[in-house]
């Protein structure tokens, strides 16, 4: 009988100092290779997000645009938005009128229905607003200052204090090149197939390649960034967006630049106009409801944007006079056998009360190259309006 039965042999102590040696091995080996792999995971995705922070800002501007490198989204300081409407809203100067309050789903709707109302195609014709003897003159130069320089041109703008409008040949339809981007955008955010608050925050790494692409879309014309966004929606949102905007929107199917007239582009700034201003939770313009920050976000890329004549015509980023202009250039020259020099947007003049509405605007025409005649046009509409 052996003694001490229960107590280890020698070799049985070596045996489990080793096999506890080899435990703690494995432990300490299973524990730094949990954290070699977060350290090296972490490294590929900083790795990731670097290449394609690189990959998604060297942008081929395109058709276009201009080989101009993109700005910080935060660079633009967000514009001043409309404050909501009170009983002392809406007290512009000029021709405007003192009008009681009114929501901004009231104003849109009126200036859509004055737009509607327009005689699409004649050579100047007003609904709600009356222009004197000189402010038909000097529209009249205008357009003549396109016919001298061989080009066609049609134009609509729309007050949205008063829902006065005053459109040129606003009926014909023309290639619209680029300036149907911030409209099939908002038409993207509007419709619910981007979010905005997400995109605005980049709160994730699709919001924050959305983001990319419509900041650069709006600002700097980035033909990939559209093309992105076309391949992921195609007219899947444009199309139910622009129901009561544009004749037949089935019409737009399939076209990445469909034909509009300077009335269509116009609603669909006015449309626009009530996603950016109105009350989220009580205006039925917000449609797919955004924060107040996130449409700011929005309007702030619109700000200054690649080429704009309306802008230039306020000063452009210097902006002398205070004006606010949220807009969308689009011009091509001879590409594909296509001509066009077109702007449109929302211009929110300044104002001792801050309320005063403003107007959207659409400019389209076939003079390529010649911005100054868009810019003088734009500068004298801004002059019968404010």
């Amino acid at each position: 009988m052996r003694l001490f039965a229960d107590r280890p042999s020698q070799a049985d102590g070596s045996r489990a100092r080793i096999a506890s040696a080899i435990l703690n091995w494995e432990r300490s080996l299973a524990h730094w290779k949990r954290v070699l792999t977060v350290i090296f995971s972490a490294l590929l995705t900083v790795i990731a997000v670097v290449c394609l922070g690189v990959g998604l800002n060297i942008v081929g501007l395109g058709r276009d645009t201009q080989a101009i490198p993109p700005a910080p989204v935060t660079e633009v300081e967000a514009p001043q938005l409309p404050v909501p409407l009170t009983d002392d809203a809406i007290k512009a100067a000029g021709l405007h009128e003192a009008t009681p309050t009114v929501s901004v789903s009231q104003m849109t709707a009126t200036a859509l229905d004055n737009l509607s109302a327009v005689d699409g195609s004649s050579a100047l014709d007003t609904v709600a607003i009356s222009l004197s003897s000189d402010q038909r003159e000097q529209i009249e130069q205008n357009l003549q200052a396109f016919a001298d320089a061989g080009a066609q041109v049609s134009f609509a703008v729309a007050d949205l204090g008063s829902g006065g409008v005053i459109a040129a040949n606003g009926g014909v339809a023309r290639y619209p090149a680029s300036s149907i981007k911030a409209p099939y955008i908002v038409s993207l955010l509007q419709e619910g197939a981007v979010n905005l608050d997400e995109t605005a925050s980049g709160s994730t790494l699709s919001a924050q390649i959305n983001a990319d692409h419509i900041a650069g879309v709006l600002r700097y014309s980035d033909n990939d960034g559209y093309d992105a966004l076309w391949n992921a929606h195609l007219n899947s949102a444009i199309i139910p967006w622009s129901e009561g905007l544009v004749e037949n929107p089935e019409r737009m199917r399939g076209f990445q630049y469909p034909d509009v007239s300077a009335v269509e582009l116009a609603k669909m700034w006015v449309k626009t106009y009530g996603y950016l201003f109105a009350d989220a939770e009580g205006e039925p313009n917000a449609g797919e409801t955004a924060s107040a920050p996130a449409r700011e976000w929005l309007a702030s890329s619109m700000q200054h944007s690649l080429n704009s004549s309306i802008d230039a015509a306020h000063g452009g980023e210097e902006n002398p006079d205070g004006t606010v202009v949220l807009s969308k250039a689009g011009w091509i020259n001879g590409e594909g056998d296509y001509y066009a020099l077109n702007d449109a947007g929302i211009v929110l003049p300044s104002g001792e009360s801050g309320n005063e509405p403003g107007y959207a605007i659409a400019i389209m025409s076939n003079a390529c190259g010649r911005n100054d005649l868009l810019a003088d046009l734009a500068g004298t509409l801004h002059n019968i309006l404010s």
